[in-house]
């Protein structure tokens, strides 16, 4: 799947019914970027965000939040801090009052992601490869004991980013879905399907991809599968 390059100012401002726009951006790119009145939020997701108490984490969270308000206010020719988010049960936020179009948010390491869709659900993740990543300490949770033994059976160097690229592949998957890892993901097993990976869960047809940016963080998305996805990195 191509992955675009492009400015802030050269953000699409509409999407059409069966598309899948997806974002990734360095959190410091989109704070520096986006004029102040673009990233002010309401008072309820900004003490929503204080509370987390590491400053990066704030930062990247406001990245993540003032750049899909930027996109949604353009879609829906509002100001952005206008649009509050109402949460489910499992805290996924959504907009009551925009019918026909789904968001997701997450960020990871310097990086974030946000995916907007008019063809269904769509789920983003990020997981920050810029350290060591002791895959097998994790692989019980994570991964399908098929996907741990296809793993041994690539050479070394190759079995963490493998490992990663799953890890991020079914977090977007349940982000998609709404589950969250209320879901324990290691019962999930998508398949590779050429340049995509395919998973039917709990009524959705879905597929995913993903890409691994510079610092060897990576970033998934998924979307139902009718769903055409447009990527740009920032």
């Amino acid at each position: 799947m191509p992955l675009v390059s492009g400015a802030i100012s050269g953000l699409p401002l509409a999407l059409s019914l069966n598309e899948a726009l997806i974002l990734l951006a360095r959190a410091e790119d989109i704070l520096s970027g986006l004029p102040a009145e673009r990233l002010a939020l309401p008072p309820e997701e900004d003490a929503r965000i204080a509370r987390y108490k590491n400053a990066d984490d704030q930062r990247a969270r406001r990245a993540a939040h003032g750049l899909v308000r930027h996109c949604l206010g353009h879609f829906l020719g509002r100001p952005p801090c206008d649009l509050h988010f109402t949460r489910d049960e499992k805290g996924r936020p959504f907009l009551n009052d925009a019918e026909g179009i789904d968001f997701n948010l997450s960020h990871g390491g310097r990086w974030i992601a946000v995916g907007i869709s008019r063809a269904g659900r769509i789920g983003v993740d990020v997981q920050d490869g810029s350290e060591t990543f002791d895959w097998e300490a994790v692989s019980r949770a994570f991964l399908h004991e098929n996907e741990i033994a296809d793993l041994h059976q690539l050479d070394f160097a190759e079995q963490a980013p493998a490992a990663l690229e799953l890890w991020c592949l079914k977090e977007a998957f349940l982000k998609a879905s709404g589950e969250g890892l209320s879901t324990p993901p290691h019962r999930l097993r998508p398949l590779r399907h050429n340049e995509e990976w395919r998973l039917p869960h709990r009524g959705y047809d879905m597929k995913a991809a993903s890409v691994f940016l510079p610092d060897a963080t990576c970033a998934a998305w998924a979307s139902e599968l009718t769903a055409v996805p447009r990527v740009i990195r920032i």
